[in-house]
């Protein structure tokens, strides 16, 4: 029999695109209205009356299949999983193109569209479109978020999910989404869906509520199957984009409210027809109101999961996305390693009356926005209305108007995309068929070829075979060959001239190989999860650059790093040259070579055809009993802008050394059990199920320990935007996450930017000034003196205040902390990673150490234990450094971190710190902090930029003198243990926190962090001592605090990019300036922090 690929080779790019965006009146006739187009036609009657009735005398043949209301029943029939089109009594030989015959006969409650277009010009086959009500009916993969009652529509080559009338809390949180997609797998091949969802959105902030599904054509007569969701405009809660410039501190109106009802009947289409690996998507509006409505429409587009963004005509030329840069859009591709996806809005007419890109996007955190009909967002979105702009339909009541768009899977390389939606365009392409071999002439697998076109941008890119031969549908022109392979350089650099409708052959000569294997192992010689990075020693064989390869999100242009398993085992295959190698697990363990700040790594000099082996012994040597690490924000490929996969976030784990992995996707419920499991690897990491609850505007926030729900497409996240009511208060917000059962650590995240930051608080009286209505909350009336808002909330029990490696957030964040602290609210202070990558932002980079006397490991794991530590705060956050503290009385009477000593009088107590380190980088500072009177300036409503003022300072060395043999391999394996004794003299009831930092290059995390000015830094949570033994009495009594309005500058909007207040044609220019430069630095997220 043959193989689905096969087939999915030969017929996916097959069938013609049947026009650019439609418009259609009610009746059903030819267009009238085109997103992009100014004119309309108000003539027409309306179909209001007729939206409640279900059928219809013009309902189609597939009314036996929907129930009284419209909604689609069991549509039985092969969902195209490997059975034969004649299994449907279609033959296989039959060449009819399709015609009329195929054109549904549309029921009167549906918003009306002719749908000529999309399903004529192809030949018949097997076709289906069904309710989901068994697993197996769903199309499954790494970023699978459909379930049972959403709805399934394919073929004989792809299947897509669309979400049926629910919701779930997402960027697309209604029914309407199409959730997931692949291609037809050979049977017993897994699926490998990494689609993440797609939904309208119109008016840079609504999208369509659904409320009827009907399966308007079910494919059973070999016409392509169409289903039709039917419902209102209506917001989505999920985003807030007119707040999104004015967080950014932009003073300008767009020309959309996505708050305001538009009164819109909507209707969209899902089309596939026979042999074709696309979907077309057709949403159909109609002006159902009194009033004339501006639309402009396009979609909101989650990338999905571990998966490169690709687009020809970006500033990047290619591969990867600049964040919150405004770009034209050809079309979006989505490439992973096992399958790929693509969108392609129609294309327009340009000044040189030829057909080009018709779209434009901002791409933000790994979710697009798109809009139709415009290739310049921001000036289409800051236009004056009343004259005509691109991309904007002026919507008369009664009139309809519509956008069309294809969605394409394919098998892994962008090429099985875009031939499919060159295809699907009816663009004139030629075919280029090649093949990549080394000297010997033998073929090379896996090696990516991108065709460079005359303007310098990638076109598309495809992916050699196991044979080393490729293939690619191009436009006619003259193409450079680029090449990006891991083990391959580019011998000679090749062209090729494509004419359309002919075939063009091309060679890609590329080096030999070696190998490179490096065995991981503990000092008894057992396997040892690690990370190994191997570095060019001189220039790279290889091409870095966005015509080839995502170079942005989360690669490192010079340095290849792989993280183990836990049999210890890395395998590189390079092109021949020298390389350093170096391995590490952590900043507890030690590092190989051991002389690797003297040498760089082990040199290598790799030859063709040749293996070279290595072991890397590491050891533990910090002492950290009674302690476990655990990185309490994560996220994986649930997140939409984390392309990690489940296997590869726990592995980085492993290879970071960390203890604990608590998973806190935003608005997603992971859980990494089953995972670590599967990898043999409870022994070395326990887990904890959460989220990241992710508002647009006023903060992020974790929940941990939660509980998944399996029928739930997101886990059973809590859904904070409530749907068309008001959001969900903070205060109620920390309700639902304490909802769960048993008790949770509730977190604020990088609260700065967040949830303190956007709430304009004053940390001292819990006074906030921001309006609630500005974040779609209830309005509230304000106190007529304070001001306060009540957006304030004590429900959580922990803060971030270090995420990441700034210390200048860390200053300011712990400033917040402790004035906290003097007021009696106790809030445990965290290090999390924020992870949201492999490579750029590490695993347990800091992390927090909590503790749990009596475990030496963490199996079993006493979770119930771990919380209670937790939220007492006995814990202490560090980037490395291991920090205990005491506070002695008398040797028998003292407290550690997170605990209060009791003295009968004030007196001198004595301070003890423990500090260890591996040999490989130190410490030289130690500061106490106790009762700050500096962190916040203005009565609060201004924080210290810098450190508080400390009640001591230490400076030390750590010398020979202090380095004692590691807890494993002995004097060979060595760490730093330095003890502190400080006397400090108590009068009052008082906090004492300890920071130690290195203020020296030898304190540098390199190389088991990537950068090397990252220095070792540890804080402790506070210890406490009570004078007088009558319970202990905070600095700062707030009862007695005098109310008074806020200073005008507590009123300000932070200025947080270089627009602040500037015009519209200023904005513009800054964005297109500003996004960019935002991007080489780092991801920044519309929330502020940054996803490193």
């Amino acid at each position: 029999m043959v193989s689905k690929r096969f087939i999915f080779s030969v017929v996916a790019f097959v069938g013609a695109f049947g026009g650019v965006v439609s418009a259609c009146s009610d009746d059903g006739s030819a267009a009238k209205n085109t997103i992009g187009d100014t004119t309309t036609d108000s003539s027409n009657d309306t179909q209001k009356a007729q939206d409640d009735t279900a059928g219809g005398p013009d309902s189609t043949a597939q009314d036996s299949a929907l129930t009284s209301d419209g909604i689609a029943g069991d549509v039985t029939g092969d969902m195209g999983n490997g059975s034969d089109i004649a299994d449907a009594g279609i033959s296989s030989e039959d060449t009819t193109i399709i015609n009329d015959r195929c054109i549904p006969q549309l029921p009167s409650n549906v918003v009306a569209v002719d749908l000529a277009p999309y399903v004529s010009g192809v030949a018949p086959g097997r076709t289906f479109a069904k309710e989901a009500t068994t697993e197996e009916d769903l199309v499954s993969g790494p970023a699978q978020t459909g379930s049972i009652g959403d709805y399934v529509i394919g073929n004989e080559v792809a299947r897509f999910v669309v979400r049926g009338p629910k919701r779930v809390m997402g960027p697309c949180p209604w029914g309407g989404a199409v959730l997931d997609g692949d291609i037809v797998r050979d049977d017993g091949e897994p699926g490998q869906d990494n689609m993440g969802a797609t939904c309208v959105f119109v008016n840079i902030g609504r999208t369509q509520r659904v409320d009827r599904v009907q399966v308007l054509a079910d494919g059973s007569d070999g016409c392509p199957a169409i289903i039709a969701m039917t419902g209102k405009d209506t917001v989505n809660d999920f985003l807030n984009a007119p707040n999104l410039l004015k967080t950014y501190g932009i003073n300008i109106e767009i020309a959309f409210d996505p708050d305001k009802d538009l009164s819109l009947a909507m209707t969209t289409y899902y089309i596939v027809r026979p042999h074709e690996t696309t979907m077309r998507v057709v949403t159909a509006m109609r002006n159902d109101g009194d009033e004339t409505q501006p639309i402009i429409a396009g979609d909101v587009i989650d990338s999905g999961g571990v998966v490169e963004f690709f687009n020809p005509v970006s500033s990047l030329k290619g591969f990867g996305y600049s964040s919150i840069a405004p770009e034209t859009m050809d079309f979006m591709g989505f490439v992973g390693q096992h399958s790929s996806h693509g969108y392609a809005p129609p294309l327009k007419t340009n000044n040189e009356g030829k057909m080009g890109p018709g779209a434009a996007y901002l791409a933000v955190s790994g979710v697009v926005g798109c809009v139709i009909g415009t290739t310049d967002a921001f000036t289409t979105l800051l236009s004056d209305l009343s004259q005509p702009v691109e991309g904007v339909v002026m919507l008369a009541p009664g009139d309809t108007t519509t956008i069309d768009r294809v969605l394409a899977v394919g098998t892994g390389s962008l090429t099985s995309v875009t031939d499919a939606i060159f295809s699907a365009r009816g663009v004139e392409t030629g075919r280029v068929v090649g093949f990549v071999h080394d000297p010997d002439k033998k073929g090379v697998a896996d090696v990516r070829v991108s065709f460079i076109n005359e303007e310098g941008r990638a076109e598309t890119q495809a992916k050699s075979e196991v044979d080393g031969t490729f293939s690619a549908n191009l436009k006619p022109g003259v193409y450079t060959l680029k090449i990006w392979s891991e083990s391959r350089a580019l011998l000679s650099e090749s062209s090729v001239s494509i004419d359309a409708g002919a075939e063009t052959n091309v060679d890609v000569p590329v080096t030999g190989a070696g190998i490179v294997e490096v065995f991981c192992e503990d000092t008894k010689a057992a396997p040892l999860p690690c990370k190994v990075t191997v570095m060019c020693d001189g220039a790279c064989p290889w091409f870095a650059s966005s015509l080839v390869r995502d170079v942005g999100t989360d690669n490192d242009y010079k340095n290849l790093y792989q993280f183990t398993g836990m049999d210890g085992k890395a395998r590189f295959e390079l092109a021949p040259g020298p390389y350093r190698v170096i391995a590490t697990r952590g900043p507890e363990y030690s590092v190989w070579p051991v002389d690797v700040h003297e040498t760089n790594g082990s040199l290598v000099d790799v030859k063709t055809g040749e293996t070279t082996s290595l072991t890397a012994t590491l050891a533990r040597v910090v002492d950290t009993t009674d302690w476990l690490s655990g990185d309490f924000h994560v996220h994986g490929i649930n997140s939409p802008d984390a392309p990690v996969s489940l296997d590869d976030r726990v592995r980085t784990f492993l290879g970071e050394g960390v203890d604990v992995l608590v998973s806190t996707d935003h608005d997603f419920i992971s859980d990494y059990a089953p995972t670590v499991n599967k990898l043999g690897a409870s022994s070395l990491l326990a887990t904890m199920i959460g989220e990241e609850l992710t508002t647009f505007d006023y903060g992020h926030y974790n929940g941990f320990p939660l509980e998944v729900d399996p029928a739930s497409s997101n886990g059973g996240a809590v859904d904070w935007g409530n749907g068309e009511a008001n959001g969900k208060h903070p205060d109620a917000i920390f309700d639902a996450l304490h909802a769960f059962a048993g008790d949770q650590v509730v977190q604020i995240n990088h609260a700065e930017s967040g949830y303190f930051g956007s709430t304009k608080l004053n940390p001292i009286t819990g006074v906030t000034l921001s309006d609630p209505a500005f974040f779609r909350l209830d309005p509230v009336v304000p106190d007529p003196v304070t001001g306060n808002t009540y957006l304030w909330s004590e429900k959580f029990t922990a803060m971030e205040i270090y995420n990441g490696h700034s210390e200048s957030k860390l200053r300011r964040l712990f400033n917040y902390w402790v004035t906290f602290l003097n007021r009696g609210f106790r809030v445990t202070a965290t290090a999390v990673s924020d992870t949201h990558k492999m490579i750029k932002s590490e695993a347990g980079g800091p992390r927090t150490f909590v503790h749990m006397p009596g475990m030496a490991t963490v199996r079993p794991f006493a979770q119930t234990s771990f919380v209670q530590a937790v939220n007492d705060g006995r814990a202490f956050g560090s980037n490395g450094p291991i920090v205990t503290v005491d506070i002695h009385k008398t040797d028998d009477v003292k407290a550690s971190i997170g605990e209060t000593l009791v003295v009968d009088e004030a007196g001198p107590v004595t301070l003890k710190v423990s500090i260890q380190t591996p040999a490989w980088y130190r410490v030289n500072r130690l500061r106490v902090f106790s009762n700050v009177t500096d962190a916040t300036f203005e009565d609060g409503w201004k924080i210290n930029d810098a450190w508080p003022t400390s009640v001591t300072e230490k400076s030390f060395q750590m010398t020979e003198d202090d380095l004692k043999p590691g807890i494993e391999g002995g004097d060979t394996y060595q760490r730093y243990v330095k003890m502190v004794e400080l006397t400090l003299e108590v009068t009052v009831d008082s906090y004492f926190v300890v920071v130690v930092d290195s203020t020296t290059e030898d304190g540098s995390l390199w190389p088991y962090l990537r950068s090397k000015g990252v220095m070792a830094l540890a804080y402790t949570n506070p210890v406490f001592v009570d004078v007088g033994g009558d319970g202990w009495t905070p600095p700062v009594d707030v009862t007695k605090i005098e109310p008074k309005n806020p200073p005008k500058t507590a009123l300000t909007v932070p200025n947080r990019l270089l627009g602040y207040g500037a015009s519209r044609e200023e904005f513009h220019e800054i964005l297109r300036i500003v996004g960019p430069k935002c991007e080489e630095l780092h991801e920044l997220n519309p929330h502020g922090h940054r996803h490193r």
